[in-house]
């Protein structure tokens, strides 16, 4: 199998160059529009302070910090009755009390475009870049830690939908994600992914109800460590049926239920008879397994005009940011908010999210972990432009190989300063 290195800078300048025609067109759908049923632009600047008790989600070594960080920002939209046009970029300028070393300069771009080529027929692409450096930046969407060494991740997608009829459609969307790392002790990854969903209007058997059927072909490619050829990759073939439907204004309900197929392939080393006693030789071995197994989600959500709430689980086969191969994950998320006055609102979210290796056995750094995190906080406006916002995180990692516990708490306090733009 053929290795993945950072050096596949043709990845990298294809994605580098897909965000910068984004935002270029972007830019120049903002100033050249005649004619926006929306358009917005939304400059901000954040001043925010942490403590964290355990900065490295550490079991034995806890080390505590204080969090300094400064985050300018801005937010496009143009919106006509055919176009939906969208970019949002942010930097995050971070100070570390302690650990100076940690102090990093990380940022976020975003764009997004779709368009109603007729009555029938959409197309929509996206994009964005990311680079960061917390432990924590992607705990509560995937439940792993990651480390703080920087990390660049690239993503786009590209596709359309198309009404066969009035109460039939189908979509198609490709998607590519990529993720490199600033040290060869953490393995790169780079994602190619196929979905296709068809859907149909059930109302004549229930009222409000869009059922659907989905196909997917997932590749995942993994770099491996230090240079070795140690890389994976992974083919995950997925296949669902479900529905959607709305009761109300308020309330809705999904759920979508079906198989997968996985195949793996892992370059590692394995010893061999040399043909002198007792002497052995290091040689290359591809180690190659597959499985079945049952993947999905569903999920509840209600809106009202003063309480909201979400819950959904999901259960799937997903890449192991930094880890050499992929994990079967399982998450139960949940969330709930209230306004209290014009003001103020307080909202609550929580989620459970387990990490098992689908190459058991195979793979250098094997993951079976489970993750909990809780957050309250709470949002006052202080004036039109300007917010407070203040929040406590409680984050615990059960590591199941070695049999350890990590937990951390987290406190927030941060000041935005939004000012709107309209036209």
């Amino acid at each position: 199998m053929k290795g993945h290195s950072r050096s596949t800078s043709g990845y990298v300048m294809k994605s580098t160059s897909f965000l910068l025609y984004l935002l270029l067109l972007l830019t120049s759908l903002w100033t050249t529009s005649a004619v926006a049923d929306e358009r917005k632009v939304i400059p901000s600047i954040a001043f925010k302070q942490e403590y964290s008790d355990n900065l490295f989600f550490s079991a034995q070594s806890r080390q505590s910090d204080f969090i300094s960080t400064i985050s300018p920002g801005l937010e496009l939209m143009n919106n006509t009755d055919r176009l939906t046009a969208g970019m949002k970029m942010h930097l995050d300028s971070s100070y570390y009390q302690d650990h100076q070393n940690l102090d990093s300069v990380d940022q976020d771009i975003s764009g997004n475009l779709g368009y109603a080529v007729s009555s029938r027929a959409n197309v929509f692409t996206s994009g964005g870049y990311r680079r960061d450096s917390r432990v924590d930046s992607q705990f509560t969407q995937t439940g792993l830690v990651l480390s703080d060494v920087p990390r660049e991740l690239y993503n786009y997608q590209l596709g359309g939908d198309y009404a066969l009829s009035e109460v039939m459609g189908v979509k198609l969307a490709y998607t590519y994600n990529s993720e490199y790392y600033d040290s060869s002790q953490y393995a790169a990854y780079q994602s190619n992914a196929i979905s296709m969903e068809l859907n149909r209007d059930l109302s004549e058997l229930l009222s409000s109800t869009v059922g659907r059927i989905r196909l997917g072909a997932m590749d995942y490619n993994n770099d491996g460590t230090y240079g070795l050829k140690n890389g994976s990759q992974t083919k995950n073939y997925t296949g669902t049926v479900g529905a959607e439907r709305r009761l109300d204004e308020r309330f809705s309900y999904f759920a979508d239920i079906g198989l997968r197929y996985t195949e793996s392939t892992l370059d590692t080393y394995r010893l061999v008879p040399s043909g002198i006693p007792s002497s052995y030789l290091v040689v290359p071995y591809e180690a190659q397994s597959n499985g079945t197994g049952i993947t999905g989600q569903t999920g509840v959500t209600y809106q009202g005009e003063l309480n909201s709430a979400q819950l959904s689980l999901a259960h799937e086969v997903a890449p192991a940011s930094g880890s050499n191969g992929t994990v079967e994950r399982t998450t139960l998320q949940c969330s709930a908010g209230r306004k209290l006055n014009e003001t103020s609102q307080i909202a609550l979210s929580a989620g459970y999210a387990m990490n098992k290796s689908t190459q058991d056995g195979s793979t250098t750094n094997t993951i079976d972990q489970q993750s909990y995190w809780l957050q309250p906080k709470l949002v006052y406006d202080l004036t039109q432009q300007w917010a407070v916002e203040t929040s406590y995180s409680y984050a615990l990692v059960h590591d199941k190989e070695v049999d350890t516990d990590s937990y951390r708490n987290l406190v927030m306090l941060r000041l935005v300063y939004q000012y709107k733009m309209f036209e």
